[in-house]
This record gives C-alpha cells, structure tokens and sequence, in this order.
C-alpha cells in the first residue's frame, strides 16, 4: 500500500470514528438504545432519531426502540417520519397505552382527528387502566372539540361536548394539567364563565412544576387580564356607596316582605340596592319580591333583573344561580336559563340540579344535541354518587 493509500485509509477510519463518537451510536442495539434515551432527555432529538433507526435496523420488532423513534421524530415535528414509526410497532403491542396515546398526539398534529379521536377512546373506554391514563383519554378528546369549534363555528353541541369531556378528564384525575388548562380557555372564551376560568388556570399553575411557555402565558398574561376582567365587572355602576342608606332600605324592605306586602318590599329593597350596587341582599330581595308579587309581565322581567344582579355580585353563589335560572325557564326566558345553569355548574361540576335544568332549559330551546351531551354526564355523576 503506498503513503497516499494509507493516508486515505486512516483518514476514512478517522472519519468514521468522529461520526460513531458525533452520533454516538454504533452497532450494539442496547447501547444504541441507552445513547438514544440520553440524547433525547437531552433534547437532542436529532442523535435521538439516528440511534434509535440503528436499533430497529438491528431489531425491527424492538417496541420501546420504535416508540423512542417515533416520540424524536415527533419532537422534531417530522409527523410523517413518526406516524411510520408508530405504524410498524408488532400488532401485539398496538394497544400498548404509550403506543395508543403516541398514535392519538401524532395523528391530531396532523390534523387527522377521527383518528385521534379513535385512539383516545381506546383509553377511555378500557376500565382495567389506571384511571390517570383514561383521564388523558377524555382530555385528549376535549382537546379535539375544543380544536373543533373554531372549525365547525355552526355547531352548538362542541363547547359543551369539550366542557364535560374535560370535567370527566377532572373527576378521574384532579392533577390532570391540561384538562385544567383547556377548561379554563372554554370557560373564558365559549361560556365567559371568568371565575371559574380563574380557578382553572389557577389549579393548573398549581399543578405545573416547570416553567415552560405555557406556564409563563398563563401568569404573566391570561391570569392578569382575567383578574382585571372581574375586577372591571365588579366595580361598574359603584362609584358611590351609600351603606347607611342601603341599610335602613334594607330593613325596610325585610319589614315588608315578612308581612307579605311584596310591592312595598320590591320598592325597599331597589331603594336599598341604589344605595349600594354591591349589596346582595337587596339584589336578591327585590327579585323573591317580585316572584311573589308576579301581577304581570313587568313584574317577572323585574325579578329577571334584580336575580341577574343578584348573580353578578355574587357569581359563586351556585343556589342563588340555580334560582334565577328556575325562574327564567319558567317565564320562558330559555337563554337566560342555559346561561345561569351553565354558570352554576363551572362554580360546581358535580351539580345533579345545574345539569339536569341544562338539559332542561336546552332541550325548551330546541339544542337537542348540546341537551344529549349532559344527558350522559348526568349518567356518569348517578354513577359516581
């Protein structure tokens, strides 16, 4: 061999010794392996994808070898590259939960939701599972309604699709992060539920232990405008408290209604909440004076408005909410009806009388799909009781 014959030889061997060291895999599947696994905890997905190719080279079957191919291409956002992967995992192994759920993330990516949707019900629906992993199940499906609405704006029955998908992600796994997350956008932005919206993102800062972008949005960003956001609602129509006043009136008006002169304790208690736009009591005492009074029209639509008043000042009062909305569905006021149910149940999810007066109040206005959807969270709540 000449000189120049070994100088190309030792520069190719040195060559491909820098590759297998820049690499780090060579031709041994269990250290390929365990040099892939680091390299993805390192979030060197790159090295992650040309290790774990090595091993299922060596060993096409290799199903933890498939499955860390997939997730590093996945994290790569090379969605095809991993939807192969995933594809060639044995059959005995498809229904394997991390294959299952891997299946479901990469096929929503890639905007297939019917087959996100098929994976994520294979959680759901296997009962033998620890109940965390089906509550990844019904959050993944919420998050595909939850995609959905702003694809499908027609269609009444997603929000609440989403809402108890992810309420029933909640009761099989109170830590579930993400379904804590996804609620509290539904809350704010399809029901402008901002309390309840608050205490979702709030539990779900609680939950979150790493500080990523998600985290960073909700604190500096979305928590802020929503607590401004109450802020505003609570402050308007009170630039001046008369406490004094409101307390006298409310005396009065009390006065009246025990003696069942409901016209004059209606007349107290509107005197009462002039003096003061944040006093409960006189919200809520005009609007039982009119329900007792109901000479008229004027009468229910006074007792709509002092109830609506009632709820705002006190937007967690969950009985006061389901008493208003008793009262509109009565007079008919079907819409209003939805809506304080609907409140009600995002200040209690488990509420058997906020679900029930929703499939009522829905069902009387002819939202028979968005009424089937508690229907069968009803179902699921007499299960759980």
């Amino acid at each position: 061999m000449t000189n120049s014959s070994r100088q190309f030889a030792l520069k190719s061997f040195a060559a491909s010794l820098l590759l297998v060291i820049l690499c780090g895999c060579g031709s041994d599947p269990a250290k390929d392996y365990a040099k892939g696994k680091e390299a993805f905890d390192n979030a060197d997905y790159k090295t992650a994808v040309e290790c774990f190719t090595d091993v299922v080279e060596n060993s096409p079957d290799n199903v933890d070898a498939l499955v860390m191919l997939a997730r590093s291409e996945f994290a790569l956002g090379n969605l095809d590259a991993a939807d192969a992967a995933v594809k060639k995992v044995p059959s005995s192994s498809a229904d394997d939960v991390d294959v299952v759920e891997l299946t479901a993330q990469i096929a929503f990516y890639r905007k297939d939701y019917k087959a996100s949707a098929d994976a994520y019900k294979k959680l759901v629906l296997n009962h033998d599972l620890d109940p965390s992993i089906r509550s990844i199940g019904w959050a993944g499906l919420g998050i595909i309604d939850f995609v959905k609405i702003d694809i499908e704006p027609q269609s009444s029955r997603l929000p609440h699709e989403a809402r108890v998908k992810f309420l029933q992600a909640i009761m099989l796994d109170r830590r579930n992060s993400s379904a804590h997350f996804h609620l509290g956008y539904l809350y704010r932005d399809a029901f402008h539920c901002y309390d309840a919206a608050k205490e979702e993102f709030s539990l779900f800062l609680h939950l979150e232990k790493v500080a990523n972008d998600r985290v960073k949005r909700v604190k500096n960003e979305v928590l802020p405008s929503l607590e401004e956001e109450i802020k505003k609602r609570a402050q308007a129509n009170v630039s001046r408290i008369d406490t004094v006043g409101c307390a006298s009136m409310l005396r009065k008006g009390d006065d009246f209604f025990r003696r069942r002169k409901f016209k004059d304790a209606a007349d107290a208690y509107a005197k009462a909440l002039k003096a003061n736009p944040a006093s409960y009591q006189a919200a809520i005492g005009q609007a039982r004076s009119y329900v007792r009074l109901n000479r008229n029209r004027s009468d229910r639509e006074q007792a709509l408005t002092a109830y609506l008043a009632a709820c705002k000042i006190r937007s967690y009062a969950i009985a006061t909410h389901i008493e208003a909305a008793d009262f509109a569905l009565r007079i008919g006021n079907t819409a209003t009806a939805v809506r304080l149910y609907s409140q009600a149940l995002a200040a209690s999810p488990t509420s058997v009388r906020a679900v029930q007066g929703l499939i009522d109040s829905l069902t009387k206005s002819g939202d028979i799909q968005a009424a089937s959807v508690y229907r069968g969270y009803l179902r699921t709540l007499s299960r759980t009781k």
